[in-house]
Formats: C-alpha cells, structure tokens, sequence
C-alpha cells in the first residue's frame, strides 16, 4: 500500500479529454465517527493533505451539525429529512428484534426519494461505496433507493480485514446486490472502498463521458476496530506519547491560527472524574491506539486523493462538487467490550477489536464537550468541506459563518445539478458556499435514544436521555457548552422546550417509552442518565 500520498489531482489542471457535463458531477465523502478536530484544515496533526487542499480551495464550515449517531445522519443525508420521518430514528436493528413501523423501526422507509433517486430521474448514473447501514435486509440494500452500483459494508463496525461474526450478530458486505465475503488475504477496507469508487468512475468515463454522475464514497474509517498497516502507524511514532492534554492543546491553538473564529474561545471543560494523562496506566497502549486512528484518517484521505486524481485525468475536476463530512463525533464506545478482541495482538492488526476510548474521543472532538451517542457538540458538529472549482468562483478559501445542518446536503445537490429540490427543513447552500449570502438561522432539532435538543440561532438547549431537565448554552460565546444559563433564562428555556414539543409531535418522536428507547440504544445498552454519566 503507497503511503505517499499524492495531491496531483489539487494541482493545476490537465488537459481535458473530453468537455464536462455541463451539470456537475457529485461525491459526496462520509466519514465515520471522525472527531471534529482530525482533520489538518481543522486542526489536527494528522496529514490530510486532500482534504485540506479541497478546503483551502473551496469552503469549509465550522459550524456544520448532524446527528449524535451514524444512521440518523445517513438517512437524513440521503433524504433531506429528519430520520424519525424516514425510519431511522436509531440504528438499525437485529432481524430477530421486531420493532413496528416508525420513527425507530431501524430500515430506511422504501416511499421516501433519495437524493440518488432523484439524480437519477435526472439523468446521472449513481454510484455508492462503502458503509450503508440503513438496514439488513436484501430489500433494504443501496441499489433499491437509487444507486446503480454500489459495493461496501451493510450494517454496522467490522473488521477492516475480515467479516467476523459479534455477539450482535454478522457483519454483511454485498457487491451489487450480492453478499460479499473478503479475500483471506489482502484485504483492507478502506482499500476496497476506494478501489470500487475509482473503477465505477473509470467505467462510466469510459461508456458515457457526458453523462453526469453521483458518487457517494462512506468510508467506515476512522471507526472502531482500530486497523491499520504498521507502516502507516509507525508514521505517528511518538506524536501522541505526550498524551491527550498536549495533543488537545496544540488542536486547539491551530484552529485559532487558521482563523475558525467562533472557536476561538476556550474548549469545553475536560469532565470531572475522567483519567488524569498523569495518572493513566496504559500511556503507551493509548499512545498506540491513537497512532491507529490517525493512520486510519490519513489512508482514508489517500484514498479520496486517488478519486480526486481521476476525476482530473478525466477532465471533470473542474465541474465535481465535491462535499465531505462526518456522520458523528468520535465515539467514546469500547470496542474490546463486544469480547471479540485478542490482547495479546497489537492495536492495528488483524484478530486486535480495540478503540480509541473516551479519553481519545474527547481529544478528537476538541474544542467540544462529549462524544457520540449524546447531542453535545462533540456528538453532532461535523467539519464541512465543498469544493466546486467551476460552480463556487470568487468563494476560494472561504470560511463560512453561521450553522448549516445534514438536511441542507440533498437541496444543496439538487440545486446544484438543476433539479428542483423536495419540500423539507433543508435548504440549497448554494448561495452561502459562492459567497453571495449569509447563513440565516434556522431551527435544528435532535431526538436520539431519549436525548433531546435544539440549536436556534446563537442558544442550544440540551436534555439527557432519561432526564426532565433541561440545559441552555450559547452557543457563539460558549461553543465549549461549560456555562449552563438554564436557571437565568427560564423563559427562553421554556420557549425553546415547547418548540422541541412541537417538533416532537411532528415527527411522532414525542410518546416513545423511554425504556423502549434504552432497549434500542446499542442493541440494548443503557443510554446516559446523566450529563455527568455522559461525560
């Protein structure tokens, strides 16, 4: 595997071999479980070159949210709706776990368009690679929502060398509309993911050059288990040795200096009772694990260079909208829990089932509080990164103000692809990704396992799952959510509280049995009580 990683498809342009579609092509990149600060443009350490060479010359968001768990956010991306309208409320759920129809009933609904769907009433070829995740069953699958092709993982976290069966039940790989098995040697992921999106590419480019297309690349990194080639993790020899109050402190002063101003505040408060670095017994295993991570984000950004690199060769660059985020925050889970993992093999390799931990989540997600699974900002801020050389002119290293959410993405493609874009919360971001207004605030909403919020113009108000209570920041002055003004603003706290009602009841999301939504939350774990147990 090249390690080098080339960002000639940044560089100026080739010669064209034919003229680009006059509509754009789309990829839409979705990465997963990726912290908010793991990319370079937004602080990180980690070598990204693609992606922030995509950011520097298109616009990037810093204020872009989604929802607190992966398959919410990938039905709301595909749909342009919240997912309770759609099914996906939760995640997807075990055959043997009968839930009825509804906001939790854990498969996309098959009446609702998608934006695949729709582009390809339109005339593009649509393509996915990658993570799906919005449903097990063959009836379920991407080529029954839109996508001519599609190849990648069904349900949920696997292996990155081989399909292993959990005590949740076995993973699923399909290849078109057929179960896939890996190879026993030779295989990686995030390899893979890449491999079949540069080959659709090349096929269609070669069958029908003016034919506009759509590729949605769901990478499963940087998710847990943590897999990687030891030669990509030996590039991080040392860089997370001295622990997470270094690394976050270093994250946090680069995000200053590279101008994202509405975080240049102090970062959330790191939550009482967690590990003090100089009091953690495993320095060098978290060190290791950390190392991991990064590898993972760095092939994950080799590999969008290799689509980038062929959409240049091919002349299409130039007229691609390309769009990357990530599904949720970094997750705080512990993947060795699920009692698959083999100790006494090193983080990285094949038969290892570890994850970064809350300690490493926390880091990721810097400068935010928490971690996925709540609706704190670690959980639902995203980085967000458009590119569009031909279709964003003057908008050039732009970076945006205001907040933008994940059911703004389907309008925003429709538009950019001349069709007009269903009714819904979203809106076309067109305008603010050329430079030609302002984002307006708009109310987003969030009911996940009994976690509610909302995020109104400069206030969020958050309620843990299981709690009555309800907590307010502000949000432009305290992005790091550490002084709850509940108690001096009762009655904004009670506007805002019964705007979520309504909201609630829109989306039949109000009456569900919280002991039901504990049932559902990671398979039948307990949700947080608390913000301190979530913390």
């Amino acid at each position: 595997m090249a390690l080098a990683l080339s960002t000639t498809g940044l560089s100026q342009a080739k010669t064209p071999q034919h003229a680009a579609a006059p509509r754009p092509n789309v990829v839409v990149v979705l990465l997963d479980d990726l912290g908010f600060s793991d990319i370079g443009r937004f602080g990180s350490e980690i070598a990204t070159p693609t992606m922030d060479s995509l950011a520097q010359r298109g616009v990037s968001m810093s204020q872009f949210y989604v929802n607190p768990r992966c398959s919410p956010t990938r039905a709301a991306l595909l749909t342009g709706k919240y997912p309770h309208e759609v099914g996906m409320g939760g995640l997807p759920l075990p055959s043997l776990m009968k839930t009825p129809p509804g906001p939790y009933q854990g498969y996309l609904n098959a009446s609702v368009p998608t934006v695949a769907s729709r582009l390809k009433e339109a005339g593009y070829a649509t393509f996915m690679s990658g993570k799906w995740h919005l449903g097990d069953a063959p009836q379920n699958w991407p080529r029954k929502f839109g996508f001519d092709r599609y190849f990648g993982l069904i349900s949920g976290a696997s292996s990155y060398y081989e399909l292993v069966t959990e005590t949740m039940g076995k993973r699923i790989m399909a290849d078109e509309d057929t179960p896939f098995t890996p190879p026993a040697e030779g295989f990686y992921m995030t390899t893979a993911i890449t491999d079949h999106a540069v080959d659709y590419i090349r096929t269609h480019e070669q069958a029908t050059p003016d034919k506009p297309f759509m590729l949605y690349l769901a990478y499963t990194a940087p998710h847990w288990p943590l897999h990687a080639p030891d030669a990509a993790v030996r590039k991080y020899d040392g860089v997370y040795d001295k622990g997470w109050p270094d690394v976050r402190a270093k994250r946090l002063s680069r995000l200053k200096s590279q101008g994202m101003a509405d975080l240049a505040v102090d970062a959330a408060t790191w939550p009482t009772g967690r590990e003090d670095w100089d009091r953690y017994p495993d320095k060098a295993g978290w060190a290791r694990r950390m190392q991991v991570h990064a590898a993972m984000v760095e092939l994950a950004d080799a590999g969008l260079a290799r689509v980038v690199e062929m959409l240049e060769q091919s002349g299409d660059l130039d007229n691609t909208i390309i769009l990357v985020m990530s599904d949720n925050g970094a997750s705080g889970e512990d993947a060795a829990a699920r009692g698959i993992d083999k100790p006494e093999i090193l983080p990285g390799r094949q038969g290892s089932y570890v994850s970064i931990g809350k300690e490493g989540a926390l880091m990721a997600n810097t400068p935010f509080r928490d971690v996925k699974g709540t609706v704190f900002e670690g959980s639902v801020r995203s980085p967000f990164i458009a590119f569009w050389p031909k279709g964003l002119g003057r908008a050039k290293g732009l970076k945006s103000k205001g907040y933008a959410t994940i059911l703004d993405v389907m309008p925003t493609i429709l538009d950019a692809a001349g069709v007009t874009p269903p009714s819904g919360e979203g809106r076309s971001l067109l305008p603010v990704l050329k430079g030609k207004a302002a984002l307006k605030p708009k109310p987003f909403y969030w009911e996940h396992y009994g976690w509610r919020g909302v995020r109104d113009g400069q206030w969020k108000l958050v309620s843990p799952a299981l709690s009555k209570d309800w907590l307010l920041f502000n949000i432009d002055r305290d992005p790091g959510e550490n002084t709850n003004l509940a108690s001096s603003q009762k009655a904004l706290v009670a506007r805002l509280s019964a705007n979520w009602e309504n909201w609630a009841k829109a989306t039949h999301s109000e009456s569900l049995d919280p002991k039901f939504l504990r049932m559902l939350d990671e398979g039948g774990k307990a949700a947080p009580k608390t913000p301190e147990a979530a913390q």
